[in-house]
C-alpha cells in the first residue's frame, strides 16, 4: 500500500510539474507576434501557426472570454493579468496556505501551487482578446534581427536562471517541495541580479518587433505586479527564511538591473 502511495504521489507531481512547465514554455510563444512567426516559419507551417494562442492572435476555433466581457478586451483582460497575480501571491501566504495545509499534506503544497498558477495561465492564453492598434513596428530588417536576437537572449536568460535554481523542486517534482530553494543561491545569474528569472522574463515582454495595445497591456500589467510582489512579498519572506545573509545579499546585488561596472567608471570621471 505504502508504495502504491508512493507511486501516486510522484504521478501527481510529475503531472503537476509538466503541467507548469509547459505553461512556461508557452509564455514565450503567446508574447511573439503572428506576423513574425510566419515571417521565419516555412510556408507549409503558416496553417498550423494560425491556430495558436498569441497576444496578437485569437485563432477562430476559440472565441472564449471571461463572462460578458466580449465587448470590453481592455477590462477582460487586466482581469485575466490580475487573476494570475492574485494567485502566484497569496495562495502560499495567510489563509489560503492554511487552508491548503488543512486540506492537503505539505509534500503536495508546491505541486498544487504551480498546478493552479499554471492553470491561469492556460485561461489567460485562451481567453484574452487581442488589442491590435500599433504603438511601434520595426521594420529594418538589421533592427529586427537584434530584437529577435534579444527574445532568444532572454528565453536562455529564464532557463539559466531556473536552471541556477533547483527546477525539479520549483516545478513541485522534487518529493518535498517547498515554496523556496533550501539554500540561498548565490552563484550564476544570481550573482548579477537578485530575481534574474523575472529581468529575463520582463525583457522577453518588453523586446518586440511589433508592439500593439495588448502586449503593452500584459507587459505593463506583468511588470507592476513583479516589482510590487517582489517587494512586499517575495524579498520579506526571504529575509525571514535567510536572515543577515539575505540581508548582505540585498545590499551588494541589485534587484533586477546588474551593475554595468565600465558605466559607473564613466560616470565617476
Amino acid at each position: 500500500m505504502k508504495q502504491e502511495m508512493k507511486i501516486i504521489s510522484l504521478a501527481v507531481r510529475l503531472v503537476c510539474g509538466i503541467f507548469a512547465g509547459l505553461s512556461l514554455v508557452y509564455m514565450s510563444v503567446f508574447v511573439l507576434d503572428i506576423k513574425l512567426l510566419l515571417s521565419l516559419a516555412p510556408k507549409d507551417y503558416h496553417n498550423l501557426i494560425y491556430q495558436l494562442l498569441g497576444v496578437n492572435h485569437k485563432p477562430e476555433w476559440n472565441r472564449l472570454t471571461l463572462p460578458f466581457l466580449s465587448s470590453a478586451p481592455a477590462i477582460n483582460n487586466t482581469l485575466l493579468a490580475g487573476l494570475f497575480g492574485l494567485q502566484h501571491s497569496s495562495m502560499l501566504r495567510g489563509p489560503l496556505k492554511k487552508l491548503l495545509t488543512f486540506v492537503l499534506p505539505e509534500s503536495y503544497h508546491r505541486s498544487v501551487y504551480v498546478f493552479a498558477s499554471a492553470s491561469c495561465l492556460y485561461i489567460m492564453y485562451i481567453c484574452w482578446i487581442p488589442m491590435t492598434e500599433v504603438i511601434w513596428d520595426i521594420v529594418n530588417p538589421w533592427l529586427r534581427l537584434v530584437v529577435f536576437g534579444l527574445m532568444l537572449f532572454s528565453v536562455c536568460g529564464v532557463t539559466t536562471a531556473l536552471l541556477n535554481l533547483n527546477p525539479i523542486q520549483m516545478l513541485g517534482i522534487a518529493k518535498r517541495p517547498e515554496a523556496a530553494p533550501t539554500r540561498l543561491v548565490l552563484s550564476g545569474l544570481y550573482g548579477f541580479v537578485r530575481h534574474p528569472i523575472y529581468t529575463f522574463s520582463l525583457l522577453l515582454l518588453w523586446v518586440t518587433p511589433r508592439l500593439t495595445l495588448g502586449h503593452l497591456l500584459l507587459a505593463t500589467m506583468f511588470t507592476l505586479y513583479v516589482v510590487y510582489a517582489v517587494a512586499v512579498f517575495e524579498e520579506p519572506d526571504l529575509v525571514k527564511e535567510f536572515g543577515s545573509d539575505y540581508e548582505k545579499y540585498m545590499k551588494t546585488t541589485p534587484r533586477f538591473v546588474p551593475k554595468i561596472p565600465w558605466f559607473k567608471k564613466q560616470k565617476r570621471g
